[in-house]
């Protein structure tokens, strides 16, 4: 009896994490906005589209999207993902609180949340660089080439650094700066830090005009020397991309996991709570084996992505350490980046229906 009892409130908490996967909806949308969902492009994104947790948002040049907090996630308030920007929606249940996370890729966001009284959730940005502990409610970050910018207009953001290869930081580090009204700071790819003062009055002229002078002098950086840059991404893109594409044979091959995708696509997880005690570790070795390539190809792909469009014409022509020119190692990364996108949106639809089926707790949650 004790036994059933237990599969019962097994049963019951899988059902009420499965109740609050929306995390959001579009509350505003300009131009056209990209969201992956399952390994796969959403179709018909549009004002009251609901967002999921790991979901995939991407806005090009001229589109933006602002994303409304329903209550399931614990907050209030919005996210905007500005043009040109790569973030990954994120909740995940730490001792079974709403912990929710914005991964932030590439580009920038302005957050505005609160928390729901009475909710003990918790909000964090994470950028290639740092992390960031929200204690303020209205905040922009923005990230090129692993450096971070925090500008806060209300209260204060408390920034960390953060090891995306190894995981290491956390938004409670004493380790940090705090980014207030009147302090804007600036995170470097070393983790190292650096206030920049400005008007408070002013926030909004100010993160416009500041924001602009940090992209350019970390653009000039670049310009001045850009094939070393990308030298320096070279040998991790030609190991980790041929890695990150046989992970998505061995994916691909996981009959359970393409047993979940299939059913999400069918409205969400089949089975019951015995089926999934099972078919977890199925998933969970495979995920585990292939992340160690997954996260070290992801920073290696955005990297690119930002520094690649720098190269003038008249450099394309020099030889890179592998022995390729730049123009032809650019060719082949443009070539094969759509294919490595495509095999760590199916690792994250993976961990997300892992967390699916085991309440809401990521099998990297002791990483």
């Amino acid at each position: 009896m004790k036994k059933i009892a237990i599969l019962v409130l097994a049963s019951g908490l899988a059902s009420a994490f499965l109740s609050a996967q929306t995390l959001g909806h579009v509350e505003y949308l300009e131009g056209s906005v990209e969201i992956t969902r399952d390994g796969k492009s959403l179709k018909g994104v549009d004002i009251g589209t609901g967002i999921q947790n790991l979901d995939i948002v991407k806005t090009d040049g001229d589109s933006t999207v602002t994303i409304a907090f329903e209550p399931s996630s614990g907050l209030t308030g919005t996210v905007s993902v500005v043009p040109s920007t790569t973030a990954v929606i994120r909740q995940d249940q730490i001792q079974s609180k709403p912990a929710n996370d914005i991964k932030l890729l590439s580009g920038s966001v302005k957050m505005k949340v609160e928390r729901i009284a009475g909710r003990n959730a918790s909000i964090q940005v994470r950028t290639p660089s740092s992390v960031l502990g929200v204690r303020g409610t209205e905040f922009v970050v923005a990230t090129f080439n692993g450096a971070t910018l925090v500008g806060c207009s209300s209260h204060s953001v408390w920034c960390s650094p953060y090891d995306e290869v190894t995981g290491t930081g956390s938004a409670s580090s004493p380790n940090g700066a705090l980014a207030e009204p009147g302090t804007m700071v600036s995170v470097l790819d070393d983790g190292s830090f650096g206030p920049i003062a400005y008007d408070k009055g002013r926030f909004d002229a100010s993160w416009t005009e500041i924001s602009a002078k940090w992209k350019s002098f970390n653009e000039e950086l670049v310009s001045a020397n850009p094939v070393a840059f990308i030298d320096q991404f070279v040998g991790n893109w030609d190991a980790y991309s041929a890695k990150v594409l046989a992970a998505d044979k061995k994916l691909r091959a996981n009959a359970t996991l393409m047993k979940w995708l299939e059913a999400s696509g069918k409205g969400g997880p089949s089975g019951s709570f015995r089926d999934w005690v099972r078919e977890r570790p199925l998933v969970m070795n495979d995920l585990i084996e292939v992340r160690q390539s997954m996260i070290p190809a992801i920073i290696t792909l955005y990297r690119l992505q930002e520094l690649t469009p720098l190269v003038p014409a008249s450099q394309m022509g020099a030889k890179l350490s592998n022995g390729k020119t730049v123009k032809d190692f650019i060719s082949a990364f443009r070539r094969d980046a759509g294919k490595v996108s495509l095999a760590i949106a199916l690792f994250t639809a993976g961990e997300k229906q892992y967390m699916l089926r085991n309440d809401g707790v990521s099998p990297f949650s002791d990483f």
